[in-house]
């Protein structure tokens, strides 16, 4: 059962679960209205049916995001065919106001009619490091996540795990493990894949024989590329690393003992979703901390109120279509 697909990590101070689970109860997902054009809320997980997870070693809450989809070519067209509409009927040029009220009229028609996209995130906190894990690719979104997260606990910290250079450290890493020293990556082994990237040129290598592509790594490196994203494993699992330090792609394929399967059969759906999220979250956080300690992270002197993101992240059950379309703007990728 694959559970965390994908991580996007983050340093936090989260309250004990009773209390945490009180707070979300504060913002839940309520449908989008004719008006709205997205909105956000936590929700039960849907096999456990828990607002909060508890899990071994951590634990783990939901969050719903709606958003309409409104595409910018076709949008652009509608307002431009009715603003040039009501020029024809009255036969001159439209004044600044009158053609914000023709642009609003015609938004308000679309976001009405528009279909909404629903988006379910899942977050897992391991509390002994203090990592948060957002399983998704989506920066944005994460962010929407730990928006909504610090405005409903109030006091919760939360920061980015950042790695000072940590694409020229990779790729640095990169070029002394294929001609100097083979423990670069010591704790890890590189996996069957590798992005470069330098300015618009971008080049992919398979792993699978090192030998026969280490030529062609070198050659690249040389050419001042930098490494974008590079397949790592570690214990039992493996994913791929941004230049970001989000973690793509994971992959969990430790082999369970015999007894350990017998265990697994008399589980309900909702006790085998807390087991295996549970290993999942210990090996991942195992490996971050493996990251950090291998990149040398240090985490800041003085801790920052909220994530950046959050700063432009405010949601309010009461919101207009107007202070949505600020949150659909920031969700874009």
């Amino acid at each position: 059962m694959k559970i965390i697909r994908n991580a996007i990590v983050y340093k936090a101070q989260l309250p004990r679960i009773e209390l945490l689970a009180q707070h979300l109860q504060e913002l839940p997902f309520e449908p989008l209205g004719e008006t709205f054009i997205c909105r956000a809320g936590f929700i039960p997980n849907q096999v456990t049916g828990e607002l909060v997870t508890p899990i071994e070693g951590g634990l783990s809450f939901t969050l719903r995001y709606d958003e309409k989809i409104l595409p910018k070519g076709p949008v652009k067209a509608a307002v431009q065919s009715a603003l040039d509409a009501e020029v024809e009927e009255l036969g001159r040029e439209l004044s600044k106001d009158e053609a914000e009220a023709i642009t609003d009229r015609v938004m308000t028609d679309l976001i009405a009619n528009a279909l909404p996209k629903t988006t379910i995130v899942h977050a897992f906190y391991a509390e002994a490091d203090q990592f948060l894990v957002i399983n998704t690719t989506n920066k944005k979104l994460a962010g929407i996540l730990v928006g909504e997260l610090v405005k409903v606990c109030g006091s919760v910290t939360t920061t980015t795990i950042h790695i000072s250079d940590i694409k020229g450290g990779l790729t640095a890493r990169l070029r002394k493990y294929l001609i100097v020293d083979s423990r670069a990556f010591e704790g890890f082994t590189l996996g069957d894949s590798c992005l470069l990237k330098h300015k618009r040129n971008k080049a992919s290598f398979d792993l699978d024989n090192l030998d026969d592509a280490r030529k062609g790594l070198i050659e690249a490196l040389d050419a001042e590329m930098q490494v974008e994203r590079l397949e790592l494993a570690h214990g039992e699992m493996s994913f791929k690393l941004t230049k970001d330090f989000h973690l793509r792609g994971l992959e969990f394929f430790g082999e369970l003992t015999e007894d350990e399967l017998a265990e697994r059969e008399d589980l309900d759906a909702a006790m085998l979703w807390r087991t295996e999220a549970s290993v999942q979250l210990l090996q991942l956080a195992a490996a971050i901390r493996a990251l950090c300690d291998l990149l040398g992270y240090k985490e800041p002197e003085t801790k920052p109120a909220a994530v950046e993101q959050a700063d432009v992240l405010s949601t309010a059950a009461g919101r207009t279509a107007q202070h949505d379309a600020d949150l659909q703007e920031a969700a874009e990728v």
